[in-house]
This record gives C-alpha cells, structure tokens and sequence, in this order.
C-alpha cells in the first residue's frame, strides 16, 4: 500500500466490501437463530424459581404447617405469636435479602385479627 497505493486500494477496498457483505449475512443468519432461541427459552426464564417454589408452596400448605398455625392462632386468641411473626420476618430476609425486610417488613408484622370472624360464623350458622 506504501509502495503503490492506485494498485492496492482498489484490491483492499473490494476484499473489504466481500468481507462486510459476509459478515452480514452471517449476523442476519445468526440473528434469526437467536430469535428463535430466546422465544423458545422465553417461559423458561420466567419460571426461573419454579423447583424451589413448589418446594416452598408444598410445605407452607402440607396438613401439618396448616394445623400449627390453627394451633397457634388459637392459643393466641386469634392473633399470631411474636415467635411466629419472627420466623415470618427471617424466612422473608433469607429468601429475599435485607432490602425486603427492611422496604416490606411492616406488612409482615401485621397481625390479622380472626376473633370476628369465629364469632360472626357461629351466628351465621345457628
């Protein structure tokens, strides 16, 4: 190119046309794969929690679980115990970090109230 650059620019400036053409065609090809890989893997990337969620929705329903609670709100007058509202607030922070704890933690301390309702389903069946 030093030498005779009216001979080799010509030669460089076709050779990079061709390569720039396939390159191209190449990323056109490779951009449909691509597409057709991220609509395939679309729903599975949403259900990125899906084994541990079973897991944790099995439990947290599982008879036993369900008849604790039961027991529980029933000795506490219908409210939940502190030591309950606590493994609440640890399971919340292990699962989703302090910033949850810390931006969400007032609604896991929340106690509903579930006296009324007892009382309002023995009227409403008498």
């Amino acid at each position: 190119m030093h030498k005779n650059p009216v001979v080799a620019v010509p030669v460089v400036v076709k050779r990079l046309r061709q390569k720039d053409k396939g390159f191209r065609a190449t990323r056109e090809v490779l951009n449909r794969r691509w597409k057709e890989l991220a609509e395939i893997n679309y729903y599975k990337s949403i259900d990125h929690r899906s084994l541990t969620w079973r897991t944790i929705d099995k439990r947290a329903t599982s008879t036993r679980t369900l008849i604790a609670k039961i027991k529980d709100r029933a000795a506490n007058c219908g409210t939940e115990s502190e030591p309950a509202v606590l493994v609440k607030k640890e399971k919340a922070k292990e699962e989703f970090g302090s910033f949850y704890e810390r931006t969400m933690g007032h609604y896991l301390e929340k106690k509903t109230d579930l006296t009324k309702t007892c009382a309002m389903h023995v009227h409403t069946t008498l």
